[in-house]
């Protein structure tokens, strides 16, 4: 899904909360599209979040 851009709709990200220590992010979005484009967009999204979960802590050890 995330690896070739099948977000289902538009997505904004309207913001993004960051921890003082950098461990942890939340991160704000909306979707235009259809209920099946929010469905798509946040599985894309659950699978960008593990992607990206796993890179740093690869690279943080």
């Amino acid at each position: 899904m995330a690896a070739n851009g099948d977000f289902g709709g538009f997505v904004t990200i309207t913001a993004v909360h960051l921890s003082k220590d950098l461990i942890h992010v939340k991160v704000f979005f909306s979707v235009f599209g259809s209920p099946d484009d929010r469905k798509k967009t946040q599985e894309a999204l659950d699978l960008l979040r593990k992607e990206i979960g796993a890179y740093f802590i690869l690279h943080n050890n």
